[in-house]
This record gives structure tokens, C-alpha cells and sequence, in this order.
């Protein structure tokens, strides 16, 4: 405890590998005060979570009973486990060492506990429209000074050169299709825009 960290041995883990956890703010209080309670009224004990100085072998009846009193019914101690590595990723924290906290040895594992949310989907769309508007630049440029133009109509609209099938092919000085690199007539019914 006077590191913060919480030493887990080989036998108490699933993956069977040690692993120190650290402490830090309010978890690290409540600690914190459970081992002063527990120095004064049991000195001998080594656990600092206990029942009357006996060692908690599992605590399912009491978070079970904890959950109903919340009228949270159902949900299982173990589902804190995706909350956990769902907040480190969040927070930023390098998935590698977020897979070391949580245990997790295999990516596979680990990314079945980092769900992704309409919520998370959102902020990316969000993070990516400011990152496009922190790049885009507006050039002091006409359209006739716009480098590149090569229809043979300087003063023709962009909608009768597209009508036209100019333009649509930069490989291609001619009248062509966007699809093909082979000349066509235009369309003659488009003729009455």
C-alpha cells in the first residue's frame, strides 16, 4: 500500500500473471481508509478488505445483494471489466497498457471488451470534420485564373461544359465520358436546358 498498488500473484489472476495495479484518487482514498480501519481493529490481519479479519474468499452474495438494493438487478461484477478497458481507451491511454491493466494478453480479447458506440462514432465524425476544416485553405482564385482548365470555351458555365462531356476526364483534352476514355457526342435531348 505505500506504493498505491495493488500486487495481484500469478494464482489470482485468469491469464496466471502477476500484475500490479495502481491507485490513484478516489479508490485510492477509500483504501487508504480501509486499511486505517482495518489497523485499528484488526492489526493482525494482512488483508485490507476483509469480513471481521477473515479473508473475503468471494464477495458474489454481497454485490449481488448491492445490485438489487440499486435496483440494478443482473448486472455482474465482471461487466466492469469492459467499463474499465472502454474508459482507458477513452482517456487515451495506450491500448497496450490498457491490455496490461486489464489482464488481456490476446487483441482479440481485448477488443471484444472496447465497444465502440454511436456515441464514439459520433466524435470520430466530429474529430475528422474539425480536422478537414484545420486543412482547408481558400484559394484568391477565379475560376478563369483556376490552373488546369482546358475547355476550348473560356467564357462557357461549368454546368454546359459538363453537359457538354468536356472536362471530365483530366487525362483528356476532347469531349469524353467519365467513364470510359473514348470520345462521345453529347446527348442531344439535354440540348433544351
Amino acid at each position: 500500500m505505500e506504493q498505491h498498488c495493488i500486487w495481484l500473484e500469478r494464482k489470482q489472476t485468469k491469464t496466471n500473471t502477476s500484475r500490479g495495479l495502481y491507485m490513484t484518487g478516489d479508490f485510492l482514498k477509500v483504501m487508504l481508509k480501509a486499511k486505517e480501519v482495518r489497523d485499528c481493529e484488526y492489526p493482525t490481519c494482512p488483508w485490507v478488505v476483509h469480513l471481521r479479519g477473515q479473508r473475503v474468499k468471494s464477495f458474489d452474495h454481497g454485490w449481488t445483494a448491492l445490485m438489487k438494493r440499486l435496483s440494478m438487478s443482473g448486472v455482474l461484477f465482471h461487466d466492469l471489466r469492459r467499463t474499465v478497458v472502454r474508459n482507458l481507451v477513452r482517456a487515451g491511454v495506450p491500448e497496450t497498457v490498457a491490455m496490461k491493466i486489464s489482464g488481456h494478453k490476446i487483441r482479440s480479447v481485448f477488443d471484444r471488451y472496447n465497444i465502440t458506440s454511436e456515441e464514439d462514432l459520433k466524435e470520430a465524425a466530429n474529430r475528422l470534420d474539425a480536422y478537414i476544416q484545420r486543412k482547408m485553405v481558400t484559394l484568391p482564385v477565379t475560376l478563369e485564373e483556376a490552373p488546369g482548365r482546358y475547355d476550348s470555351d473560356p467564357d462557357a458555365q461549368p454546368l454546359e461544359n459538363w453537359r457538354r462531356g468536356w472536362g471530365s476526364n483530366p487525362r483528356s483534352r476532347c469531349q469524353d465520358s467519365s467513364f470510359r476514355d473514348c470520345p462521345i457526342r453529347p446527348l442531344s435531348h439535354l440540348s433544351a436546358w
